[in-house]
């Protein structure tokens, strides 16, 4: 079964044939899945289709293959597209290459250019999907640590956490996990632990008659005016004032 889908586009009949005929498909895991006769007609065909590899004309009555490749990549498509010109013209090759055009060739092709391009698209075509299967297991990666780090807040939010312990506790250096939480929540290491020991107190507010400095105590605050400012800034209200309101509606 062939890995990969390819789409092939010329709006002459006769280069179409040629192009089956001289770029060796199937040896390399290519399957064509369809054929377009312009540029125009090509860009919903490939949108279903979605093949990794596109073979075009860059001339052609209805669009061109460079307009086509901006086509794709405004659309967020990353397939590998190879230009085919008849036209040596340095202007469109730049243009190509700017576009990310995986090959401009000039026609006639021969058949060991063919192999040998098509060669080099499917190792490029596994070398992606590797790259992506490793950031995919990084990503999940992430995503593990970032919970555990999250757990252990929650777990020792009355201890005296600091970035250091964090590091040392999860053998992760201090900026990966401020890179962490920057990639993975809108708030900061602080700004978490601030809203858990808060939570916290909240509770401990609503069910005990603790002073409030104890609470700020157990809750791991060491000053007490700081985790007023802190709880009002969460909260819109003060320690006491949350108390006695709550217990007015009790």
């Amino acid at each position: 079964m062939n890995r990969y889908k390819a789409i092939i586009i010329d709006d002459d009949p006769w280069t179409l044939i040629d192009i089956r005929a001289c770029f060796p498909f199937e040896t390399n895991g290519f399957s064509v899945v369809a054929e377009c006769g312009s540029a125009e007609a090509a860009l919903p065909v490939i949108l279903a289709h979605r093949p990794e590899l596109v073979i075009t004309d860059i001339r052609m009555e209805r669009g061109s293959g460079l307009e086509l490749i901006r086509a794709c990549r405004e659309r967020g498509l990353s397939n590998l597209f190879i230009i085919l010109s008849g036209y040596d013209n340095f202007e469109y090759a730049r243009e190509a290459v700017e576009l990310g055009a995986f090959r401009y060739m000039l026609k006639p092709i021969s058949d060991s250019e063919a192999q040998q391009v098509m060669q080099q698209a499917a190792d490029r075509l596994a070398q992606m999907k590797e790259r992506g299967k490793g950031a995919a297991a990084e990503f999940a990666d992430e995503g593990d640590t970032f919970e555990r780090i999250i757990g252990y807040l929650e777990r020792h939010s009355d201890e005296n956490i600091t970035l250091d312990e964090l590091s040392r506790t999860f053998f992760i250096n201090r900026t990966y996990i401020c890179d962490l939480f920057r990639k993975r929540s809108v708030k900061t290491l602080t700004e978490h632990l601030s809203d858990i020991r808060v939570r916290k107190a909240c509770s401990l507010l609503k069910s005990t008659t603790l002073p409030i400095s104890t609470v700020a105590l157990r809750v791991g605050f060491d000053d007490a005016r700081y985790f007023s400012r802190v709880f009002k800034s969460i909260m819109g209200t003060t320690p006491f004032e949350y108390r006695t309101a709550n217990r007015e509606h009790a």
